[in-house]
């Protein structure tokens, strides 16, 4: 089993899941406050499992539902990513990779949306840039799903519902094709 700080992987999985299940069901019920209170141990445990990787890099998070960006915009911050920009859909997040400010590295976008889908998106900008990390985010499991992602330039497809310990292995196989 592989160790993480001076914890299995496991171990950190079920902590980190515990706190975003906090945080989705304070999301989830319309709470509006956004400082969720963690133990000094959970505390420590996320301290511990942060990234090094992504202190200097940008992240922008597309999804139409309000609960899912702030839950996975908290998951990357609490992972160590230096900024994270959130969209609400695929438009606005045209706008944000031409115009935000520090410049976006990576994308993690929702497949299904309004107006603009995920994979609407995803090709409209492997159309100017062809390396940018793009992370496919779906509920849709099935092999031509995946298959379609990858062929249109997806870096890494993250299916739903995913843990804190599955988006961090996500992230560091598109951190290391940086």
């Amino acid at each position: 089993m592989e160790k993480i700080g001076v914890l299995t992987a496991s171990a950190y999985e079920r902590e980190l899941s515990d706190k975003f299940s906090h945080l989705q069901a304070c999301f989830a019920d319309g709470h509006e406050e956004k400082n969720v209170h963690v133990s000094a141990r959970q505390y420590e445990v996320i301290e511990s499992v942060r990234m090094p990787g992504l202190a200097g890099l940008t992240a922008l998070v597309v999804d139409d539902s309000e609960a899912s960006r702030e839950v996975l915009a908290a998951m990357l911050s609490t992972l160590g990513m230096g900024h994270v920009h959130v969209a609400s859909d695929g438009l606005e997040a045209l706008h944000m990779l031409t115009c935000s400010t520090p410049p976006v590295d990576m994308v993690l976008c929702d497949w299904n949306m309004p107006e603009i889908s995920g994979l609407e998106l995803l090709t409209q900008l492997r159309r100017s840039d062809k390396k940018m990390p793009f992370v496919m985010i779906s509920g849709m499991v099935d092999s031509f799903s995946v298959a379609s992602a990858a062929t249109a330039g997806a870096s890494a497809y993250l299916a739903k519902p995913y843990s804190p310990g599955r988006l961090a292995r996500v992230l560091a196989k598109v951190v290391a094709d940086l």
